[in-house]
């Protein structure tokens, strides 16, 4: 435009006038280049949207027939046939052939195929051995291999039944699972080992026969079959049992090593005495022999034979009478015919954690029995006896537990350590209690308090009890607790710290039901009493008390084992 302003108002020479113009039009036709795309963009702009209004009927809207169609197959039915539509037969069968293929989703149940019980069995033989399942076991091997590992957590009954509960939900998840089954009978041999009761191992072998049964071709069925004859052995009158499944090992497994195992031990099973059934007189002493010689050995059975035999040679006849160590027809107590000694006490520090027991004057009781365990236990310690302590800080243990601890730890000895309460302030005084039914209204109030139930529940509790009268544990746990008794207030006369003495009592405390050994009960004070409660603070006290109840364990030590 500059350049044909100028040749307007600067007029050049004729020579160059042309040359100019030329110059001039195409400078004018490139600055309308861009305006002129512009226009032709609206232009087909234009173009489209009026031939966009005025297209064909048949590509606006679907047909009739299409709408139709689509409606029918919307509601899953046959489609009619089109009447612009000419179809061979051929062709009318298709859309039925379409709709037949499309029909699994549909089917109704009634219609369908079953499955049998070949085939049910093979997805869950496939599913419990998934990985799902497998890594599902190999977590609670691991969980088990700690808990087994952990003393404390392992004497503790109800850690080994939740842990079988954990099990069981894998079981019923994979049923059947191999290793679920295994590690199921190895829990509960691991829990028969710790308690030492017939229902556990007659529990733990069932359990390993269900898996050696059941996967009969698994590379520890053999296994299985010997543990399961070694736990039938420990079971009352299960020794033809443990022989069968011997030889059904050996029958079925002729090439492992566990027949070999199982050639000695049925040897050294048909080597023992038949077991009879006992007669009504003689059953209390053979079973008591035997849960002896549990606590003692490792192969119960041999012992048990060998004092059955020892029994009828010397044709001894158990004791009707309460400790009578003087009877000329009896050589000494059973304790003392068995070979029994003391070495191992397990002290139980009553209360603890969520229970404190009884709180008066300044004496909460949990508190109480731990500083009085300690003290016990320096006294025995000193004297030579090796000491268990069923808590060790301020932390809560069921009744329950307790007992199955000593049982765990094998000890010679259990000792519950307590102090007393009463809602009359005047009365005081030492207790030892051991396991019988109560025979004073003061002994059911002790129980009850002990127990927390009240005193109507101790009457359900001393009918469990009556079958505890014929048991010698109850002699041994009665003379113990004598000596106890004595020795206190022995060491309590010679400090010059008179008690009062409130004699030896029985009650049926949950504490002491379950232990295997002589088990008692201490009742050191009334924290209720003023002058017990100024006594139960003093340390020099304590200090008497402690080394009275070593004095009695070391006397009764003494009298069993000469």
């Amino acid at each position: 435009m500059l350049s044909i302003c100028t040749a307007l108002f600067h007029t050049p020479p004729a020579c160059h006038q042309r040359a100019i113009l030329r110059r001039g039009a195409r400078l004018f036709a490139r600055a309308l280049a861009p305006a002129r795309a512009i226009i032709m963009l609206c232009l087909c702009f234009f173009t489209l949207q009026c031939f966009g209004a005025q297209q064909s009927p048949a590509l606006a809207a679907p047909s009739s027939t299409t709408q139709q169609i689509e409606k029918q197959r919307s509601t899953n039915q046959k489609p009619a046939p089109s009447k612009q539509a000419t179809p061979t037969k051929k062709n009318d069968t298709q859309p039925a052939t379409g709709t037949q293929q499309n029909k699994p989703r549909t089917t109704p149940a009634s219609t369908q195929v079953r499955a049998t019980p070949q085939a049910k069995a093979e997805t869950t033989a496939s599913a419990a051995t998934s990985p799902k399942a497998l890594n599902a076991v190999q977590g609670l091997q691991a969980e088990f291999n700690a808990l087994a590992g952990d003393a404390q957590r392992a004497s503790l009954r109800h850690n080994w039944l939740n842990f079988e509960t954990r099990i069981k939900a894998i079981l019923e998840r994979y049923p059947n699972q191999p290793e679920a089954m295994l590690l199921a009978a190895r829990t509960r041999e691991e829990l028969a080992v710790r308690a030492r009761t017939t229902q556990d191992w007659r529990e733990a072998a069932q359990r390993y026969d269900a898996f050696a049964t059941k996967h009969n071709k698994h590379t520890r069925a053999a296994e299985a079959r010997l543990k399961q004859a070694t736990l039938l052995s420990r079971v009352p009158h299960g020794l033809d049992d443990a022989k069968r499944t011997l030889r059904l090992l050996q029958r079925d497994y002729p090439q492992s090593k566990q027949a070999t195992q199982a050639v000695a031990l049925l040897k050294d099973l048909e080597a023992q005495p038949p077991q009879t059934t006992p007669d009504k007189e003689t059953a209390p002493k053979k079973e008591r022999g035997k849960e002896a010689q549990e606590s003692k050995t490792a192969s119960p059975e041999e012992k048990a034979g060998k004092t059955a035999d020892k029994a009828g040679r010397t044709g001894e006849k158990p004791s009707r009478t309460k400790d009578k160590a003087t009877n000329t027809n009896q050589k000494g107590t059973l304790a003392q015919q068995l070979g029994l000694t003391v070495r191992t006490i397990m002290l139980d520090p009553g209360h603890g954690g969520k229970d404190p027991g009884t709180t008066a004057n300044t004496i909460q009781e949990s508190l109480f029995t731990m500083q009085m365990a300690k003290k016990v236990s320096a006294a025995l310690e000193a004297q030579g006896f090796t000491v268990i302590l069923t808590r060790a800080n301020d932390s809560y243990i069921s009744l329950q537990d307790r007992p199955l601890m000593a049982n765990a730890q094998k000890a010679d000895l259990f000792i519950s350590l307590h102090a007393n309460a009463n809602a009359n302030p005047a009365i005081q005084g030492l207790e030892t209690y051991y396991l019988d039914t109560a025979k004073s209204k003061d002994a059911a109030l002790a129980a009850a308090r002990e127990n927390g139930i009240d005193v109507g529940g101790v009457s359900d509790l001393q009918f469990i009890l009556s079958d505890l009268t014929g048991n010698s544990k109850r002699n041994e746990s009665h003379k113990l607790a004598s000596m106890v008794q004595k020795e206190i207030l022995k060491r309590a006369a010679s400090g010059k710290q008179a008690m009062v003495d409130n004699g030896v009592r029985s009650a049926p405390f949950y504490v002491l039901m379950g232990a295997k050994m002589p088990a008692i009960l201490v009742e050191f004070g009334y924290v209720t009493n003023t002058d017990d409660a100024a006594s139960l603070r003093s340390d020099r006290f304590l200090q008497l008390q402690a080394a009275g109840l070593a004095d009695a364990v070391s006397a009764y030590k003494r009298a069993v084992e000469k």
